[in-house]
């Protein structure tokens, strides 16, 4: 009975990291931006935002890291992409004034087909949301679709080995090594430009600390 239970909520925390809903949904968006902060500026910082750029973010959460990519540049302009409809609505709670001074758009997506014209993007951030792309090609092929050429993609997700042996990934996640991206990307008209690979020490929920290994990819369209 305990063993069946514990695998249900395995796959209710499995669910949560991928589309958020509810109490659970806005806790686990607030637990996510504390625990990948340091995932997610390293990825903005291989973007470099230097000078004025259109973002495109996917997966963004309740995105309360945007004042970091925003205060980079005043002419610096986001498009954020989600698929959980709460993560839309907490993300335009926190982040109203740049809505109201345009410099900051939120809408859905079905998780593929990326909703912009062609070439509309200078840059693409996402960070821990290639576990659960349903059509990796597809969705690599959208974001080629919409960069405009020289610009860049960060993608940052942590490492195979380390999400390997963390319970809730026998549930529909896909990970991913060095190896594992390099071959899906050559499948792909992008070029990989940087691959980082960092470590650091992160809290659990019982309060203990384990050391993560993640990966930051940079790429570029021709």
């Amino acid at each position: 009975m305990q063993k069946e239970l514990r695998k249900r909520e395995l796959r209710r925390l499995a669910a949560q990291l991928r589309c958020p809903t509810g109490q659970m949904g806005l806790d686990i968006a607030k637990l996510m931006h504390t625990s990948n902060i340091s995932m997610t500026l390293e990825g903005i910082a291989a973007l470099d935002l230097s000078m004025s750029s259109t973002i495109l973010e996917l997966g963004h959460g309740n995105c309360e890291h945007l004042p970091k990519i925003l205060t980079l540049n005043d002419e610096i302009t986001y498009h954020g992409l989600e698929i959980s409809t709460l993560m839309i609505q907490e993300a335009r709670k926190i982040n109203d004034p740049y809505i109201t001074d345009r410099r900051a758009v939120f809408e859905w997506y079905d998780g593929v087909h990326i909703p912009y014209p062609d070439q509309k993007f200078d840059k693409v951030l996402t960070v821990n949301t290639i576990y659960f792309w349903k059509e990796p090609l597809e969705l690599l092929g959208e974001l080629y679709r919409v960069l405009r050429p020289g610009g860049r993609v960060a993608i940052a997700f942590a490492a195979k080995e380390f999400i390997y042996d963390l319970a809730f990934a026998n549930n529909g996640f896909t990970l991913y090594n060095r190896t594992d991206f390099k071959n899906l990307v050559a499948q792909t008209d992008f070029e990989i430009l940087k691959f980082k690979r960092k470590k650091e020490f992160v809290k659990n929920k019982l309060g203990n600390f384990s050391e993560r290994i993640f990966l930051v990819a940079t790429l570029s369209k021709k």
